[in-house]
């Protein structure tokens, strides 16, 4: 079991170092979730609503974002051919340390979100889809840096998509459309569809991003 935290120690300890003070960033945007929930009005509905907006908006999309740093290393300094077995071998265990990581801290928001107004308005459609989404961002993320090569344009591609949905609230763009923006009941058949239709794009983003990561390197890199 040590021999196990000092491997998953010494792991973070790598991405931390390839990352640099930009590691932090799911951490600083959970934080700030915190402290926007905290400070908010209990009596409020339109205020509980904004909580929950907030939180899918600015920490759960970065699900992915301690993975994208680790991965844009095959791609840099010419190195692709020994990194890439590497990275391949350890994509599942990786992926796993991030979601362990951000369902963490989501559980530990919605403790927050239950003590300050009530467990029955997240659950269990908020939950789920907080859930789902986490994963829909963890591989859009990695598929992403897989396709793209670039940690820049990448990102840039995740920044756009989610500043414009949150500007939006989900209207006029023509794609796909991942976040609630009211609140959620289980009558609600629109929100059921949405819920089935992220599992749809779970899978293929999945599956685009283990096919990318098994290909050979040679035929990856122009």
């Amino acid at each position: 079991m040590t021999k196990k935290l000092e491997n998953l120690y010494f792991l973070f300890k790598i991405d931390f170092k390839q990352a640099g003070s930009v590691f932090f960033f799911p951490a600083i945007m959970w934080l700030v979730s915190v402290l926007q929930l905290i400070m908010q009005n209990p009596q409020n509905e339109s205020d509980r609503l904004n909580s929950i907006i907030l939180f899918q908006g600015i920490y759960l999309p970065f699900a992915g974002w301690g993975l994208m740093y680790r991965l844009k290393e095959i791609y840099e300094d010419g190195a692709s051919e020994t990194l890439f077995p590497y990275y391949r071998s350890n994509l599942i265990i990786d992926i796993s340390r991030y979601l362990s990581i951000h369902f963490i801290g989501t559980m530990i928001w919605c403790l927050f979100f239950s003590m300050k107004y009530s467990f029955a308005i997240i659950w269990p459609i908020h939950m789920i889809h907080f859930f789902l989404i986490t994963l829909l961002f963890m591989f859009l993320g990695t598929a992403l840096i897989l396709i793209i090569k670039n940690i820049e344009f990448s990102l840039t591609v995740l920044f756009v998509y989610v500043v414009i949905e949150l500007a939006t609230l989900g209207e006029y763009m023509p794609w796909p459309h991942v976040f609630i923006f009211r609140p959620a009941i289980m009558e609600d058949i629109q929100l059921i569809y949405k819920l089935i239709s992220i599992c749809i794009y779970i899978a293929i983003l999945s599956f685009t991003t283990l096919f990318l990561i098994k290909k050979s390197p040679d035929h990856s890199i122009k």
